[in-house]
C-alpha cells in the first residue's frame, strides 16, 4: 500500500518484543511523496539475534559453500565458530562499539567475522581488499580500529606483507599486544593464514581456544537495535570514501525485506556470490539477506571471476545471483560465446549502479531466470530504497528501479527542498529505519546529507509515480551542462546500449571552451565490431534532441571502476581531458570526433555530418563563410607542401569551415595529425552529391557561402560545377544556395588537380557572379 493522501496519517508498528514505532506523515497529493507502511511490522532486534534464529531454524542446512577454499559450513557450524571468535575478541579487550576491520577477499573467514562481531556488539568495518597502504591507513585511522582481520595470501595479494610495510612493529609484537606509532588504537591482528605469523593471531586457533563459552549470551544482551553494526566505506565514485555507519535495526530489516522480494525465503535457495563482500550489495543484499532467510551462500572465487561464477552456478545448481550491471554484461558475453547453458536460476538481481532497460531484457533472455529484479539504494541507506516486486513484468523492471521499500518514505525535491509534482525530475530524499546513523567522525558531512528530521538526500536525480515506482534520471553530480542545457547521461546511455555492437556505454561531459562541456560517448564494443561517431549519431537521431547527441567518441576495453564494479565517471572524465586515456587501463581503438576547432572561428567536420553544424554556429561569421573541401585518394593532397598550405589557410583564419573526406589509409595519417583530426572518413562513390548536400545544408542554416575551395581530384566524377548560387552534379540540379560565393576549382587550387601536383601557391579566383 502506498500512502499519498493529504490527510494526517499515524501508523503504530509493534512486534513480539513489545517495541513501538510511531510515524506521523502529512503529504500533498500532487507532490512527489510516497510512504510504504509495509505489510509486516518491523523487527526490533539485533543482527546477532536474528542470525542465531536462522541457525536454530536450519541447523543442518549449508550456510556457506566456499568452492575456492573447499570449505563447507552448516548454519550450526557457522554460529558456533562465530560465537567462539566473538568471545575471543571480548576476552582480548574488545568492548561494545569497538571496531574490527575486515580486509580480505571473499572467504568463509569474512562471513565468520561478520557474524562474530554482530553477536558480541563489535562494529564490523569492511575494507576493500585491493586497497594499498595509504588507503588502508585512511580506513584504520578514520574509524580508530582496535583490530583487523586479514585474508590469506592469494595470487599476487599478500595482506600480511603489505601490513608489515605499513606497521613494521608487527614483527616484534606479541599477538594481541601490538603497539603501533602510526595507529595507537590498533592492538590486535588476526590472520586467516594456516601458518603462524609473527605478531598476529591465527583465526582457526582463536576459534578453537574459545569454543563453547557461556559469556556469549551476556555480550549479546548489551546490544541495542539502535546501536551501530557495520561500517561501509562509500565507493569513491565522486572522491574520497566516507565511512557510513549502519544500525542493527537498519541491517536486520533491510535484509529481511530485500530477501523476501528476492524470494530467499521460498524453500532452500542457493545464492552465487560474485559481488565483493565489502560492498553493501555483497554484505547486506547478498550475504546477510541470504543468512536471514536460511539460504546457502556459494563463494565461487576469492575475487571477481566470471568463468568461475558461471561454473559454480552450474555445478552447485544455484537458484539466485546478484550483481552489478557490468558483471551481467560480462556473464552474458560469456554465455553468448559458450552457447546455451543449463542454468537453474529463479532470480537475478541487478544493483549497485543504474542498469539499462536493454540489459535487463538481455538478462532475462540469456540467464533464463524466472525473475529478473532491479534494486536501488546506496551505502548511506543500508542497501535498499526501491526494489522490484515479485511478479513485476519485464517492462516494469526494465523501466524502473522498483517499488518503494517497506517502511520507507521518499520525496523528490527541487533545489529549494520543496517537493516537485509526480513525474517531474528532482533530487530523491528518503527517510526510514534504513538510513545510516552518520558518517563516522564527520558531523559536518553527515549534516550536509542527513537532516535533523531524518531526511537523507541521495544526490540522485529521480522521478516517482503515484503507483510507488521510481526511476533514476541520473546522478546530479554527473549532470552535463552543455551550452546552458542540463543533460542527464543515463538517457543517452540507455539508448546507446540498444545498439547491436555496443556492450556498454558511458557518457561524460568534457571541457569545452565555448559550450562549457561537450558530450563524449565512451563505448565498449563486441569483439570484432567497429563503430564511428556517425554511426553513434545515426543511432541517436530521432530519439534524442540534437543537443543530447554525443559529439565525441572513445572506444575502450574497460572503464575505470571501483572494486565493487561501479564506474568512476570522474576518473573517466579526467583521463579523457588529460589525454592520458590511452595510458590508463583502457585501450582506445578509435578517436572519431564530429568536429574540432582549429581556432576560435574555424570548424572542421566530416562531410557526412554537415547538419550537425547548424546548432554550433555561434563562432562563425555567417555573413562571410569560406569552405575548404578536402577530398582525394592521391598522394598530392597529403604531401608536405599541401599540408603546409592548408594549415596556413586554417590558422590564418581565412577558412571558416573545413569539410573532410579522404581515404582511411595509413599514408594519410600525416594530414590528420597536422590538423588534429585523428581518423579519416571513408570515401563514397557519390561524393559529389554528398558535398553538394553539405553546401546546401550550410546555406540553409543562414550562411552566405563566400568562397569554396575544392581540394583533391574530380570528386568521383559526380560534381559538375557550382555556378552562382546553384549546385549541379551529374545527376542534375541539386538545389540553390543562398547568397554569393566564389568557386575555386581543383585546377585553380594550390593543391593542383589529381596527381598532377601542386601548380601554384596562389589562389586564382573565378569571376564573381552576383545573384539575387
Amino acid at each position: 500500500m502506498i500512502v499519498k493522501s493529504a490527510a494526517l496519517i499515524t501508523r503504530k508498528i509493534s512486534n513480539s518484543l513489545g517495541y513501538i514505532l510511531s510515524r506521523h506523515i502529512q503529504s500533498d497529493s500532487n507532490a512527489s511523496y510516497l510512504r510504504n507502511p509495509g505489510s509486516e511490522p518491523l523487527t526490533i532486534a539485533t543482527l546477532g539475534d536474528v542470525l542465531a534464529e536462522s541457525a536454530q531454524k536450519y541447523p543442518d542446512r549449508v550456510a556457506v559453500r566456499s568452492l575456492h577454499e573447499d570449505v563447507t559450513l552448516t548454519y550450526e557450524e557457522l554460529l558456533t565458530q562465530a560465537d567462539s571468535l566473538g568471545c575471543a575478541l571480548r576476552a582480548n579487550g574488545f568492548e561494545k562499539g569497538d571496531r574490527l576491520g575486515v580486509w580480505s577477499h571473499n572467504s568463509a573467514a569474512w562471513i565468520i567475522a561478520t557474524v562474530a562481531a554482530a553477536r558480541v556488539g563489535v562494529i564490523s568495518v569492511f575494507i576493500n581488499p585491493v586497497y594499498e597502504k595509504s588507503e588502508l591507513s585512511f580506513c584504520i585511522k578514520k574509524t580508530s580500529m582496535k583490530g583487523l582481520l586479514i585474508g590469506n595470501e592469494i595470487k599476487n595479494r599478500n595482506y600480511y606483507n603489505k601490513l608489515k610495510h605499513l606497521i613494521p612493529e608487527i614483527d616484534k609484537s606479541k599477538a594481541g599486544s601490538l603497539k603501533s606509532e602510526l595507529f595507537p588504537t590498533l592492538n590486535t591482528i588476526i590472520s586467516d593464514e594456516k601458518e603462524k605469523l609473527s605478531g598476529v593471531y591465527q583465526l582457526n586457533s582463536l576459534i578453537d581456544n574459545y569454543k563453547n563459552k557461556p559469556e556469549i549470551s551476556k555480550y549479546g544482551s548489551e546490544i541495542k537495535p539502535d546501536d551501530g553494526s557495520i561500517v561501509h566505506f562509500t565507493s569513491g565514485t565522486t572522491g574520497d570514501p566516507k565511512a557510513a555507519l549502519d544500525s542493527h535495526l537498519g541491517v536486520v530489516n533491510n535484509t529481511y525485506f530485500v530477501g523476501k522480494r528476492n524470494g530467499f525465503h521460498q524453500g532452500h535457495q542457493k545464492i552465487c556470490v560474485q559481488v565483493p563482500l565489502f560492498h553493501a550489495l555483497g554484505s547486506v543484499v547478498t550475504l546477510l539477506s541470504a543468512l536471514r532467510h536460511g539460504a546457502t551462500l556459494v563463494l565461487a572465487a576469492p575475487t571477481y571471476d566470471i568463468p568461475a561464477n558461471i561454473s559454480a552456478m552450474l555445478s552447485e545448481k544455484c537458484t539466485a545471483v546478484t550483481g552489478t550491471p557490468t558483471m551481467y554484461v560480462d556473464i552474458i558475453t560469456q554465455i553468448r560465446d559458450k552457447g546455451d547453458l543449463p542454468l537453474n536460476l529463479r532470480m537475478a538481481l541487478a544493483a549497485g549502479a543504474p542498469c539499462s532497460p536493454q540489459l535487463i531484457r538481455l538478462m532475462q533472455t540469456y540467464l533464463k531466470a524466472h525473475s529478473v529484479l532491479a534494486l536501488y539504494g546506496m551505502t548511506e541507506t543500508t542497501a535498499s530504497v526501491f526494489q522490484s516486486m515479485p511478479g513485476d513484468s519485464i517492462d516494469t523492471v526494465a523501466d524502473t528501479v522498483g517499488y518503494i521499500q517497506d517502511h520507507v518514505e521518499v520525496k523528490v525535491i527541487d533545489e529549494n527542498g520543496d517537493p516537485v509534482p509526480f513525474g517531474s525530475p528532482g533530487e530523491l530524499a528518503t527517510r526510514g529505519y534504513n538510513n545510516m546513523i552518520c558518517y563516522w567522525g564527520e558531523p559536518e558531512k553527515t549534516r550536509s546529507i542527513l537532516s535533523k528530521d531524518g531526511w537523507l538526500k541521495t544526490g540522485d536525480e529521480f522521478t516517482v509515480a503515484p503507483d510507488g515506482y521510481g526511476r533514476v534520471v541520473g546522478r546530479l553530480k554527473d549532470i552535463i551542462v552543455r551550452g546552458g542545457e542540463n543533460i542527464a547521461p543515463k538517457e543517452i546511455e540507455d539508448l546507446l546500449n540498444t545498439h547491436p555492437d555496443i556492450i556498454e556505454s558511458q557518457v561524460v561531459g568534457v571541457a569545452d571552451e565555448r559550450l562549457g562541456e561537450e558530450l563524449c560517448a565512451v563505448l565498449r564494443l563486441r569483439d570484432g565490431a567497429s563503430i564511428s561517431i556517425n554511426d553513434v549519431r545515426s543511432h541517436c537521431n530521432g530519439h534524442l534532441a540534437k543537443f543530447k547527441i554525443p559529439r565525441l567518441l572513445k572506444i575502450t576495453d574497460e572503464f575505470p571502476k571501483t572494486a565493487s564494479g561501479k564506474i568512476q565517471k570522474y576518473k573517466l572524465r579526467e583521463l579523457i581531458e588529460s589525454d592520458k586515456y590511452d595510458d590508463a587501463t583502457t585501450t582506445t581503438q578509435s578517436n572519431d570526433i564530429l568536429f574540432f576547432r582549429t581556432q576560435e572561428n574555424t570548424l572542421v567536420v566530416p562531410l557526412e555530418s554537415p547538419l550537425a553544424l547548424i546548432e554550433d554556429m555561434s563562432c562563425i561569421n555567417k555573413d562571410r563563410v569560406t569552405v575548404f573541401f578536402v577530398h582525394g585518394y592521391n598522394q598530392t593532397v597529403t604531401s608536405p607542401e599541401a599540408i603546409a598550405i592548408l594549415s596556413a589557410y586554417i590558422y590564418k583564419g581565412d577558412v571558416n569551415i573545413l569539410l573532410l573526406d579522404w581515404a582511411e589509409e595509413a599514408r594519410y595519417g600525416l594530414l590528420g595529425k597536422v590538423l588534429g583530426y585523428p581518423r579519416a572518413i571513408n570515401n563514397s562513390e557519390k561524393i559529389g552529391e554528398q558535398f553538394s548536400a553539405a553546401l546546401l545544408a550550410l546555406a540553409a542554416a543562414g550562411l552566405n557561402l563566400n568562397k569554396v575551395h575544392l581540394v583533391g581530384h574530380s570528386l568521383g566524377g559526380q560534381l559538375i560545377g557550382i555556378t552562382g548560387n546553384q549546385v549541379r552534379t551529374k545527376g542534375g540540379h541539386i538545389g540553390r544556395a543562398r547568397g554569393n560565393f566564389y568557386l575555386v576549382t581543383s585546377e585553380q587550387s594550390p593543391f593542383g588537380k589529381g596527381d598532377e601536383g601542386i601548380r601554384s601557391n596562389k589562389i586564382a579566383r573565378s569571376k564573381r557572379e552576383d545573384t539575387t
